[in-house]
């Protein structure tokens, strides 16, 4: 009898003990599956420059388009370089995003060298140097996305990151080309001074900063600016264009569907979308405001204005899109719509009959 009990007794002692360890395992496997799940999740950092306060809203609504088209919940982190005197009104103006979205956001003053500073601060257009020297203002920052302010998300900014996977291990920095005819293009015809390929555009840039730090891009952009700045035309654009003519393998090209512009298509249609669609929109040169003839740029970025975060995007974003174009002149760019449309559409149209 006394083996009987002691045998119980025993059996009962390991029937708890292998219950404790189910329990503990795993709930240990939970938390390492949650750690290992966020660690997935990239942080993408996006930067943005903000001088003058008719730049705040366009700011505000391309951190907006990245937020509506950001469906895999990746977490967003804004940094945002402005005046001192904007700080506060782009502040609660993000308040207000953060009770619908899940992000986070820096504003951080602007930070221009000792020598030559005005003239960093006022080249091509107020503040717009400040790019250039974002690797010492951010030295907490390995790799970001940088989009001037008239620059519009319509696909996932994660397809745009991902373009760092795709760097070799000399490249710093991804851009797309100013043009992609030569007989057209402004640098081809008009640049007096070096340039990559057929030009660079600067409105969208991947930056890889802790390179950049490494090899001193900054030490080695003023002397291009000694050297050339009578010849500048575009500023900071021209200054990355003559540094990776001499540094052509620091550059990797991206296609111009991330940097889709007016030029693209206002005369004929010189960026190649027969395999793709338009995934960033660019409204240089004020085309975000303009009601002319290529008004679909315009309607693009009034809409994400005018959109809210709760409404169903395929009937109060796309569909409001598609009937302001249709109504429009007809032009070449309004005739590209399904190219601009066209991921928005797959994003959240569920029903092609949703949708026209």
């Amino acid at each position: 009898m006394k083996f009987n009990l002691k045998l119980v007794f025993s059996l009962i002692i390991v029937f708890f003990i292998y219950i404790f360890i189910y329990f503990n395992l795993n709930s240990t496997i939970t938390v390492l599956k949650i750690e290992n799940e966020n660690k997935t999740k990239d942080l993408i950092p996006i930067a943005v420059v903000v001088c003058g306060i008719n730049r705040v809203d366009e700011s505000l609504v391309m951190i907006k388009s990245a937020l509506i088209f950001n469906t895999e919940n990746y977490l967003l982190n804004f940094v945002i370089i402005a005046e001192d005197q904007l700080h506060e009104v782009i502040n609660e103006r993000l308040k207000n995003f953060k009770t619908f979205k899940n992000f986070t956001h820096e504003i951080l003053s602007l930070k221009f060298p000792q020598k030559n500073q005005e003239i960093w601060k006022k080249l091509f257009k107020p503040c717009a140097s400040q790019r250039l020297f974002l690797p010492s203002l951010l030295p907490h920052v390995d790799s970001l996305i940088y989009v001037d302010c008239d620059v519009l998300f319509i696909s996932s900014p994660h397809k745009l990151y991902n373009h760092f996977k795709s760097f070799n291990h000399d490249q710093i920095s991804a851009l797309a080309l100013e043009s992609e005819n030569r007989n057209t293009g402004w640098y081809t015809r008009f640049a007096r001074h070096p340039y990559f390929g057929l030009g660079l555009n600067s409105g969208v840039m991947l930056m890889n900063m802790t390179r950049m730090r490494k090899i001193k891009f900054e030490e080695k952009i003023e002397p291009i600016y000694e050297k050339w700045k009578n010849q500048l035309v575009w500023g900071d654009q021209d200054i990355l264009n003559i540094y990776f003519h001499n540094n052509p393998n620091e550059v990797h090209l991206m296609k111009c569907e991330y940097n889709y512009r007016p030029d693209h298509c206002m005369y004929t249609s010189n960026c190649d979308l027969s395999e793709g669609s338009v995934k960033i929109v660019h409204g240089n040169r004020g085309y975000f405001h303009k009601e002319g003839k290529q008004r679909i740029f315009r309607e693009i970025y009034m809409a994400i204005d005018e959109y809210k975060f709760n409404d169903d995007p395929c009937t109060n974003l796309i569909k409001v899109i598609e009937e302001r174009v249709d109504e429009a002149e007809i032009s070449n760019c309004n005739e590209m719509i399904n190219k601009f449309l066209y991921i928005p559409k797959k994003t959240f149209c569920r029903h092609t009959n949703e949708i026209s």
